[in-house]
């Protein structure tokens, strides 16, 4: 509703004045229509009936004078009522202006702190990812180096082992070697003496064979001197 709305609403409440004020305000206007039509004769005789009139329209006229201070009052009185609406109004559709901008602010706060929230999650799950693959790549590194380690420590002993063997061989030529050795010598010196044996028999052999003719030719002798 505007101003000007308000404002004729206002007028129209005001209250009408009393029945006899408006028989006499029409009356006032009638005469006063009558007497400028009428001769002069009739305007004396009409002086003497309308004085109680001009009485009765000047207490109408300070009822109209009243009525209009009334009516300015009621105006002013409405205007301020309908000044202080419209400034109430105003003061409502800023409170509403300024509670939904708050609330707005409120959101637009509230959808950048979820955000936020959101980033930060964000940033805290790939720190945590990158956290569990620095993990795991720590893990294998160690694992790698164990392996190597366990690799290095499994070759030593494979070398140590094999060392140890080759010692072992070596210690078993060695010995078969000596063993080879001392059989040659006893076996040389079985020879040497199935060498000598052999040369004491033929020794033997020979003795006795010249101890046989030497018997022979002994014994021829004694023959031929027992025949001569």
């Amino acid at each position: 509703m505007t101003f000007k709305s308000k404002l004729i609403k206002s007028l129209l409440n005001t209250p009408p004045l009393p029945k006899k004020h408006r028989q006499d305000s029409d009356t006032l206007l009638f005469n006063t229509g009558n007497t400028t039509s009428e001769n002069s004769s009739e305007a004396h005789k009409s002086k003497l009936e309308i004085e109680p009139e001009v009485e009765l329209a000047v207490d109408f006229s300070e009822i109209r004078q009243a009525r209009l201070k009334a009516e300015d009052l009621a105006i002013r009185e409405a205007k301020n009522r309908l000044e202080a609406e419209t400034k109430a109004h105003v003061a409502a559709e800023a409170r509403a202006r300024a509670e939904a901008n708050a609330r707005m602010a409120a959101e637009v706060r509230i959808e950048a702190e979820t955000v936020a929230t959101e980033h930060a999650r964000a940033r805290a799950k790939a720190e945590i990812i990158a956290t569990e693959e620095a993990k795991k790549r720590k893990t294998l590194e160690a694992k790698e180096k164990q392996l190597t380690e366990d690799k290095v420590k499994t070759e030593k002993e494979i070398n140590l082992l094999l060392k140890a063997k080759v010692q072992a061989e070596a210690s078993v030529i060695k010995e078969a070697h000596k063993r080879v050795t001392r059989e040659a010598q006893a076996l040389d010196k079985a020879n040497a003496t199935m060498l000598a044996e052999k040369k004491a028999a033929e020794a033997a052999i020979a003795r006795a064979k010249v101890e046989e003719e030497a018997r022979l030719l002994a014994h021829a002798v004694a023959e031929a001197e027992a025949t001569a």
